[in-house]
C-alpha cells in the first residue's frame, strides 16, 4: 500500500475539479476553476472533505451511495443555517441554489457528483493511506460565500 501526505486542500481541489468537469459534461458552467473560485468556496469544500474523512471512521455496512448521501446532507444543512434556500438558479447574492433539496430528490446527474466526490475521498484516504493535514477551521465570514 502506498502510504502518502496530503494537505486538505490538495484533496479538495482535486474532488472540486472532478466536479467542475462532471459539470461541463452535463451542460453546468457554474463551477469556475480551483484558483478562480472564491476563498469561501474553496474552503467549502475543504469543509466537505473534512467531513468526508471524519465519516469514514464510521463506515461498517455503509455503501459509497450511502455516504454521498450522507456527503449532501450535511452541505444541505451548513447551506440552509447560512440561509440559503432552494431556487431555479445559483445566486450567491440571493442565497439560492437548485440543489437545496434532500439527496434522493437529485438529479442523476446532481447525485454523481456526491458520488465521485466521496469516491475521491475514499480512494485517497483508505485505499492509498493518506494523512491529511487539517487547516484551522474557516472564519464564519469566509462560510457565508
Amino acid at each position: 500500500m502506498l502510504k502518502v501526505q496530503l494537505d486538505l486542500e490538495y484533496i479538495a481541489r482535486i474532488c472540486h475539479e472532478a466536479q467542475r468537469a462532471l459539470g461541463l459534461a452535463f451542460g453546468d458552467q457554474s463551477l469556475e476553476p480551483w484558483e478562480l473560485e472564491s476563498n469561501g468556496k474553496r474552503q467549502a469544500v475543504m469543509q466537505g472533505v473534512h467531513f468526508a474523512v471524519a465519516a469514514m471512521k464510521d463506515a461498517t455496512g455503509k455503501t459509497l451511495l450511502d455516504f454521498a448521501r450522507e456527503q449532501h446532507d450535511s452541505w444541505f444543512k451548513e447551506h440552509e443555517k447560512r440561509g440559503w434556500v432552494r431556487g431555479p438558479f445559483y445566486s450567491r447574492e440571493n442565497k439560492t441554489h437548485p440543489n437545496m433539496t434532500p439527496f434522493d430528490l437529485l438529479s442523476d446527474q446532481q447525485k454523481a457528483k456526491d458520488l465521485v466526490f466521496r469516491s475521491i475521498v475514499m480512494a485517497l484516504v483508505r485505499d492509498l493511506a493518506v494523512t491529511i493535514e487539517t487547516p484551522r477551521e474557516p472564519a464564519a465570514s469566509v462560510l457565508n460565500e
